[in-house]
């Protein structure tokens, strides 16, 4: 590390973005100029911490050096991680669904959780609507754990559409418990909220988990 003092911030922020860093992001991010840049960028791979990977992405050469170098950084990476993540924000702001899983990974560790919530659920629903059950259920569970833990406003129909379609992904695969604890929550706050389309959707999935463990009588009567 002492003999990278010269391109100390270009390989700070290369360690932010990642074990592949994509040049455009790299170059839209910086505070120097493209000479600066290029120049910083060679004697990176001159030393061996850096290759091209292709016509458009860097890499390190070791992630053991990645990881090191991150862990270094300390509070500065938070500042790093927002950097980025608003730099992808203008960059990709007609396609932003391609780069969701990244912008939440970024918006996360800059402990901006509003921001993270937004996109680690708009990646969850994308996997839920190309039929990933387990990528939807495990972006849907992180999402609802920063909606507790961060103590976050979310609005109502938000909410209750993340709650429906995480008891969808237990009931999916069987888990049947979950999904009626989801179900019975969504149940409950649409009822409070009198949002009349959750009511009915929670109560039809309720009725398919009673019916499945072989309560027709009692699922009919719902």
């Amino acid at each position: 590390l002492q003999e990278v003092q010269d391109e100390k911030n270009i390989l700070e922020l290369c360690t932010v973005i990642g074990i592949e860093i994509e040049y455009l992001l790299l170059e839209q991010t910086v505070n120097c100029s493209l000479e600066e840049l290029e120049r910083d960028v060679e004697q990176l791979i001159a030393k061996s911490i850096l290759h091209f990977k292709n016509d458009f992405t860097l890499e390190f050469q070791h992630s053991a050096f990645q990881k090191v170098t991150y862990q270094k950084l300390g509070p500065k990476r938070f500042r790093l991680h927002q950097k980025v993540a608003e730099t992808l924000e203008k960059l990709y702001e007609d396609c932003l669904d391609k780069k969701a899983e990244l912008l939440s990974f970024h918006f996360f560790n800059a402990h901006l959780y509003p921001k993270a919530f937004e996109y680690t659920y708009r990646t969850a629903k994308l996997f839920f609507q190309k039929g990933d059950i387990q990528g939807a259920q495990t972006g849907l569970e992180k999402a609802k754990q920063l909606e507790e833990q961060s103590h976050l406003s979310i609005d109502i129909s938000t909410h209750l559409e993340l709650l429906f379609m995480l008891a969808e992904t237990y009931q999916s695969q069987s888990q049947w418990e979950r999904a009626q604890e989801c179900y019975q929550e969504c149940l409950t706050q649409s009822t409070q909220s009198n949002l009349a389309l959750y009511q009915a959707k929670t109560l039809s999935g309720l009725a398919q988990i009673t019916s499945f463990q072989g309560h027709k009588k009692e699922a009919e009567q719902m």
